[in-house]
């Protein structure tokens, strides 16, 4: 590069900066209104109040299994049951059926959801996550009741 190409870069390079700079308060407010919430159609509301009314009733069985601890073992229970009576089942199915590989595979599958939706419930479940998770629900509803009350 040549001497006047580098000085030609250099001005260019402050002028854009400087006109940045002078139009960062414009740029905020018209980001600001772009990303302002529209007001929900009938539609949204009805699908809010049911997503409320379903976190409501997350909320009142979270209060009830933080204050009867041994419901969360019979839960977590019943999940590996269903993990147990969908292997049993697969394993039945391969040694009794073995062309049927799609029942198969998809009891496979249902049983690999099931242990991670146990991992996931056993850690959000725990005594020393509960009360974040209960939290979180709560937070949820206040933020829907808002919207809804707009």
């Amino acid at each position: 590069m040549t001497k006047q190409q580098i000085i030609a870069t250099l001005i260019v390079s402050l002028v854009a900066t400087g006109l940045i700079e002078l139009l960062k308060p414009a740029i905020r407010a018209g980001w600001a209104r772009v990303n302002r919430p529209s007001p929900l159609s009938l539609q949204g509301k009805v699908q809010l109040a049911g997503q409320v009314a379903m976190q409501e009733k997350t909320l009142e069985r979270l209060n009830h299994l933080s204050a009867y601890s041994k419901d969360i073992y019979l839960y977590l229970f019943q999940l590996g049951l269903a993990i147990f009576i969908s292997v049993g089942t697969a394993l039945f199915v391969f040694v009794y059926y073995p062309h049927f590989s799609v029942p198969l595979v998809f009891l496979l599958v249902v049983a690999a959801v099931l242990v991670l939706g146990a991992f996931a419930e056993a850690v959000r479940l725990s005594a020393k996550n509960i009360e974040a998770t209960k939290g979180k629900v709560q937070k949820f509803i206040n933020e829907g009741r808002a919207k809804l009350d707009q």
